[in-house]
């Protein structure tokens, strides 16, 4: 089979079936343990989740997420500088970042190398070093119109495309906020076809129907997601490798099964056939106008 998978073929939206049995990617899921325990109970097929606890909440989640059936690494909210020490101090076991709100609480995660988000503007988010960015919808607020009337990067929103900072999209939280008003709204497409390297926070059949995502389309924006997690580089390829490679196996073993037919049909209907002459057609040709032709006799049957 082809990984990245062949993408010359056409192919529908995702099924539900399909939907059901392919592997997600949740990152940034918030609302709390009670959260966190509908999630793994509700969705076998969360290949990772990343959730987001309170700095209070953290020894009882690191208690829950022991016997948890599914991939499952802790962002911690630090309210402030103090909450942010701590957390370094304590026990980190599955915590692999942290979401702050205030240049100091963010020099410190930063000064230990620990992964962040960083919650204000998108001008913030760059200044106070985010290792992802949040909030597409004001992302996109930091385009302009050009004098030719396209649509382009602010200085904000083109640093963050040049540099290929990982981009959280989370559109159900837009719709919650009031910022939009269906999932279709959310600017994700376009992010992508601008070539800002965009994940999916939370996948939903009804995020991915919106999304009008194929088979394809999911497994690029599924790897793009791991991409935005705070996964280390090793664990992120182990993920890709041993999780989401394998459940998408069949479906592009079909694309090189098509891919195979067509190179051969191509290629059958690329060679000359074999012309093939009757007695009579040979013997009514003159061997001086093939040799003038530069045509071996031989190969018309002719000796």
């Amino acid at each position: 089979m082809t990984f990245p998978p062949n993408f010359d073929f056409d192919f529908d939206p995702i099924t539900q079936e399909q939907f059901d049995s392919l592997p997600k990617v949740h990152i940034q899921t918030t609302s709390g343990l009670a959260s966190l325990n509908e999630i793994l109970s509700g969705d076998p097929d969360a290949a990772y989740i990343e959730h987001v606890v309170s700095f209070t909440e953290l020894a009882e989640a690191q208690k829950l997420l022991k016997q948890a059936p599914s991939m499952v690494g802790l962002v911690v909210y630090c309210e402030n500088q103090n909450e942010a020490t701590a957390l370094l101090e304590g026990n980190t076991e599955l915590v692999l970042g942290g979401i702050v709100n205030s240049p100091e609480a963010a020099a410190v995660l930063k000064g230990s190398f620990v992964p962040y988000v960083y919650l204000g503007d998108i001008g913030e988010q760059v200044v106070y070093g985010g290792s992802r960015i949040v909030d597409a919808v004001r992302l996109l607020e930091n385009f302009r119109i050009t004098d030719d009337g396209e649509l382009s990067p602010g200085i904000e929103a083109g640093f963050i495309l040049d540099r290929n900072l990982p981009v959280l999209c989370q559109p159900e939280e837009a719709i919650a906020a009031g910022i939009i008003e269906n999932i279709a709204d959310y600017p994700l497409p376009l992010l992508r076809d601008f070539g800002y390297n965009v994940g999916l926070d939370k996948w939903t059949y009804e995020t991915v129907t919106a999304l009008e995502l194929d088979i394809h389309s999911y497994y690029d924006l599924l790897l793009s997601t791991i991409e935005t997690s705070f996964l280390t580089k090793q664990l992120r390829r182990m993920l890709i490798g041993e999780v989401i490679e394998p459940a998408f196996a069949e479906f592009f073993a079909e694309d090189d099964e098509a891919a195979t037919e067509t190179e051969e049909t191509s290629k059958t209907e690329s060679e000359p056939s074999e012309l093939k002459l009757s007695p009579e057609e040979l013997a009514g040709i003159d061997p001086q106008l093939l040799e003038e032709w530069g045509i071996d006799p031989k190969d018309i049957g002719l000796t």
